[in-house]
């Protein structure tokens, strides 16, 4: 080939080696090398940079390098690099993995004293040995990284000794340093060195840091996260460096001191990054760093300007830094460019909006999981940064659309805008951006939808269906397919309110009902079910959400909407425009209709109730009772005496579940776990303690368990490293801590008895037992606990369900175990229905009749624990006659056991009471009367009166207490109501409803009364452990009901077979 022999007899090496130079991508250089003999070894010397993967033979390919490329200057070793390696010669195959060896990198650099840079990432058998030949021989080095390596203090003191120029130094994550080598290497290299970076070097300290401020002058970048550094090393450092541009710290025992010492000293300061400072405060920003610029720092030092040179402010986990932090920040920086809000959940809308009324500079602003931050934070980012470039949004959820607005108006040069879990951002703000953003190139939306995107085509996909079936003429009925965001629901709803008014939010018809609003139905269920109206944006009709269930729960309104079909909806619509609609009894398509044709109204219930509870902290953990006479023996002497207690009666006491696991002490605390916001983070966050933790706990975005007591521990004591359990057991997800302390397992068997006893022969009487087994088990570890259950008959037992913790073998005789992994402190192990097979614990009957309209003769005849024998014994017994609208002026009659007291609106016959309990059967009589107050009958408001005053009061403006006029609401409903129920007789007013009846209260200890029961002695645990075990159970009433015998009662109609 002739066009070759010319390049070759013409061009000398020095020509072709800087026409190589000049290739600038790698596959361009190797095409050439492989042209001759002559332009492979030329290209060669051309090469300055190497990167090598330490995996397969590295020693093998290091040594092969080193004599090939004699002009390098820069080589990268890290053993996680995917690179495809030659194999050595004689071998087919590589049979080993191996990381490149400390004699190796000795060998590689025998003859080349001309490297400059030398990375080492995570090659973990390079040590010491290695270490130090490389610095003998490489005394040109200026760029050292060796993260992840298990190199000695005698491998880093050589380099200090040899490696004069040596400029940039990475140690993060060498675990073997120790204040020794650092030391030597401030000594050796300080006047060269420039950056350095520790992490994770546990046994570096405050003495390490103090050499690096007294020799290292020339610093200029320091990355420093160490548990161990405190106040005194960052000081040092700060006063010892004035270069100092660049400062990252993750110190977790650094105070607002070391954070004033920076402000004061490191003026040239342009990055400054904080992270996981839980014992910094707004005092250290307001005071110390960025107030340099106000009068005040400059009265106090005459002569500091502050830090003009701050540009880069990254601050992340900083919990107690607020508003005034970034007010702060914004005084004092204002050439910001950079800024980065990460966790802080203390900062909220001000501290924003003073970032955007005077950095005017900033081009990148990144906030993420700031969730006070509003809705409205960043207008003022939108008036004022025009230079704005690069936003970042992650699970900011009260940032909407007006933000997003604002931003596209006012930064016309955004290229990057990635926003992630923002749920109150919807279309009308990503319009704006593709409206007025024309320099965006890099646009990333992720899980900005709150709600459940399938459920939600499915809604669509109905609606559209039902839509297209519709009469032409029934337009005007057709079924908005698209659901709300949480503004728009949230505005309809204050819309609602302000509609319906006080007394109609009641859901009862006045005056100035609308048509089609909740009070137009007239029945007062729809003060729980209630619809709202949300705003067309293109000027039609409002839009109806319908059922929506309103639980209201303190200061909380929680609205649950489950899923109904269309044709409910349409059901409901013409209901609302019907005028003679009202009456709940004997109409068709009534609301109450309507209601029991959808089973998910029940379930919406249930989850607006639970979700009240769990905000508002109503959650009860189960109880676990520690018997009196323990089934293993000690277990009440080690029990009382760890709690410091010296005797203790004979009763049964519960059992608080015990504070999280990962207390200090060797022994559990024992106690109420509560929510302390002040202890929060108390201990580092590990990031991947917790990224494992929550993987298995939540796969696939799933949670496996929402245990109250769990999530609280979890804000309480932090997630740290120590809590993992050995890499070679899973962790569950509802053991989030490991237990430490005194080994113990108690179970407790709590049945509640529901009852409603007529004494007739047409209603049958009935009586149902609903039981839990509650357990807590302080075993340390993750063993596997068997149990054995008795009493699992299936004539008994009706309905089973378990916790998740629970292995379930196949439901077979009357004896089986279960097998579980227990969480920590109290929880609910099983439960389940089963019937009386004792019968009931008391029977009887309750008369109650009136003699005149003030005066009643009733009689009680009961039998308590008949059929029933020992263990079980009733520890106390009371019946109650309620009368909650007539006040009791006296009461005539001896019961033939216990007692009897009297309220205003209540008659309480002890039977058996605290301190005596009752071990056999026993009869109890109680004849006697009852003496009222003159009764005074409401007038029955007519439609002109009532209405009117009604109307008149009707509006939600607060009035006077006092205001005798003022309607009473409850009045009204029960007249209301009165019309369409039928209640009893009016000569009987005080039995109105469902309370012409007596209440019985009780508790049984001693066994079950559906025969659920187990042997402690039976128990296992794998593996062993000596722990004791206790077993208890206790029987309490629930509505146990003693009807009326001459008064009417509500009973069910029975099917028959």
């Amino acid at each position: 080939m002739r066009g070759h022999d010319r390049i070759n007899a013409c061009l000398p090496d020095e020509l072709i080696v800087e026409v190589f130079r000049l290739l600038d991508s790698k596959p361009s250089r190797d095409a050439c090398s492989l042209v001759c003999n002559r332009w492979l070894s030329l290209e060669r010397l051309s090469r300055t940079t190497l990167r090598i993967c330490a995996t397969g033979s590295p020693d093998f390919v290091v040594d092969l390098l080193a004599r090939r490329f004699r002009n390098v200057r820069t080589v990268h070793i890290n053993e996680r690099l995917s690179i495809s390696l030659p194999t050595p010669p004689g071998r087919r195959r590589a049979t080993d993995i191996a990381a490149v060896s400390s004699v190796r990198l000795h060998s590689a650099n025998g003859s080349d004293d001309g490297l400059e840079k030398l990375s080492l990432i995570w090659c973990s058998s390079v040590s010491s040995i290695g270490l130090t030949s490389l610095a003998d021989k490489c005394k040109l080095l200026k760029s050292l990284d060796l993260q992840g390596c298990y190199v000695g203090d005698q491998g880093l003191a050589a380099v200090g000794k040899c490696c004069k120029q040596l400029e940039y130094l990475n140690l993060r994550f060498c675990e073997g340093l120790t204040d020794v080598c650092v030391v030597e290497l401030a000594l050796g290299v300080g006047n060269s060195l420039k950056s350095l970076g520790i992490a994770a070097c546990a046994k570096i300290t405050d003495a390490a840091m103090e050499a690096v401020g007294l020799h290292c002058k020339s610093l200029e970048n320091l990355s420093l996260d160490a548990e161990f550094i405190h106040n005194k090393g960052v000081v040092c450092v700060a006063q010892g460096c004035p270069a100092l541009k660049s400062l990252k710290l993750q110190c977790i025992n650094v105070t607002d001191e070391a954070l004033t010492a920076v402000g004061t000293s490191c003026l040239s300061l342009e990055v400054l990054a904080l992270y996981s400072f839980q014992k910094f405060t707004d005092k250290s920003l307001n005071d110390s760093l960025f107030v340099f610029m106000s009068a005040t720092f400059q009265r106090l030092t005459g002569c500091w300007k502050g830090c003009k040179k701050l540009k880069n402010i990254i601050v992340s986990d900083c919990f107690f830094l607020g508003d005034n932090a970034l007010e702060s920040i914004a005084t004092g920086c204002k050439e910001l460019t950079h800024l980065e809000v990460n966790g802080c959940h203390d900062i909220g809308t001000l501290g924003q909006e003073s970032i955007g009324k005077s950095c005017l500079r900033l081009t990148e602003l990144a906030l993420l999981y700031c969730q006070r931050i509003g809705n409205f934070a960043l207008c003022e980012v939108g008036r004022g940064c025009q230079f704005l470039q690069s936003l970042r949004l992650e699970d900011c959820s009260s940032i909407g659309d007006e933000d997003i607005c604002n931003i596209a108006k006012g930064c016309r040069n955004l290229k990057k805008l990635h926003i992630s879990r923002c749920f109150e951002i919807g279309n009308k703000g990503v319009v704006a951006v593709g409206d007025y953003c024309r320099s965006l190139t890099d646009l990333s939306l992720q899980f900005c939808e709150r709600r459940f995107p399938v459920v939600e085509k499915r809604w669509r996909g109905v609606c559209k269906s039902e839509n297209e079936i519709s009469a032409e003429g029934d337009r005007n009925s057709s079924v908005f397919p698209v659901l709300p965001s949480d503004s728009e629901l949230a505005a309809a709803f204050v819309d609602r309110k302000r509609r319906e008014g006080s007394l109609r939010g009641f859901g009862v018809r006045v005056s100035q009902s609308a048509e089609g609003s909740d009070s137009w139905v007239d029945d007062p269920i729809t003060r729980h079910i209630i619809g709202i109206y949300i705003s067309n944006e293109d000027g039609g009709d409002d839009n109806l959400l319908w059922p929506l269930i309103l639980h209201t729960k303190g200061h909380y309104c929680i609205l649950v909407l489950p899923m109904v079909e269309p044709r409910h909806l349409k059901a409901y619509v013409k209901l609302c425009n019907r005028s003679d609609c009202g009456n709940a009894v004997g109409v068709e398509d009534s609301i109450s209709t309507i209601l029991l044709d959808l089973p998910s109204i029940t379930g919406a219930f249930m989850v607006a109730h639970a979700i009240g509870d769990i905000i508002t902290g109503d959650v009860a953990e189960p109880e676990v009772v520690v018997s009196a006479s323990p089934s293993v023996g000690g277990l009440l002497d080690s029990l009382t005496g760890s709690i410091g207690i010296s005797s203790i009666s004979s009763r049964a006491k519960p059992v608080a579940a015990p504070v999280a696991s990962s207390t200090p002490s060797g022994i559990a605390a024992t106690g109420t776990v509560t929510s302390d916001a002040h202890k929060t983070g108390s201990r580092p966050l590990d990031k991947d303690a917790l990224r494992t933790f929550i993987s298995s706990s939540m796969p696939f975005g799933t949670p496996l368990d929402l245990s109250f007591p769990n999530i609280v521990s979890i804000r309480v004591n932090g997630f740290s490293s120590s809590d993992l359990p050995p890499a070679d057991l899973k962790q569950p997800a509802w053991k989030p801590y490991l237990y430490k302390g005194r080994q113990r397992i108690l179970f407790s068997v709590h049945e509640t008895v529901h009852a409603a006893l007529y004494d007739r022969d047409e209603i049958p009487d009935s009586i149902s037992i609903s039981g839990q087994i509650n357990c807590r088990a302080e075993l340390e570890g993750l063993p596997d606990v068997t149990f054995p259950l008795i009493g699992l008959n299936a004539d008994h037992i009706e309905v089973l369900s378990f916790h998740p913790c629970v292995q379930v073998p196949e439901q077979g005789s009357d004896k089986q175990a279960v097998i579980f992994s227990p969480p920590l402190g109290n929880f609910v192990l099983m439960r389940y229905q089963a019937v009386c097979g004792l019968g009931p614990p008391i029977k009887g009957f309750y008369q109650l009749s009136m003699v005149s309209e003030d005066k009643g003769d009733f009689l009680f005849k009961l039998r308590l624990l008949d059929g029933y024998k020992s263990p079980l014994a009733m520890e106390f017994c009371t019946v109650t006659m309620p009368f909650p609208t007539r006040r009791v002026v006296s009461f005539d009659g001896t019961p033939s056991v216990g007692m009897v007291s009297t309220t205003d609106h209540s008659v309480e016959w002890k039977i058996v009471m605290g301190g005596r309990g009752l071990t056999k059967s026993i009869e109890a009589t109680f004849p006697g009367k009852v003496q009222f107050a003159p009764w005074k009958p409401r007038k029955s408001p007519t439609s002109s009166s009532a209405f009117g005053s009604i109307a008149d009061e009707d509006s939600d403006i607060e009035t006077d207490g006092n205001n005798n006029n003022m309607v009473n609401v409850d009045e009204f409903l029960t007249e209301k109501m009165s019309k369409d129920l039928h209640p009893a007789d009016l000569e009987e007013p005080f039995c109105w409803h469902a309370y012409n009846y007596a209440k019985v209260s009780f508790k049984i200890v001693g066994a079950s009364l559906s025969g659920m029961s187990s042997d402690p002695k039976s128990v296992s645990i794998y593996p062993t452990v000596k722990a004791p075990v206790e077993f208890s159970t206790q029987v309490t009433s629930g509505d146990y009901i003693l009807w009326n015998t001459l008064g009417r009662c509500p009973s069910v109609a029975v099917a028959k077979v």
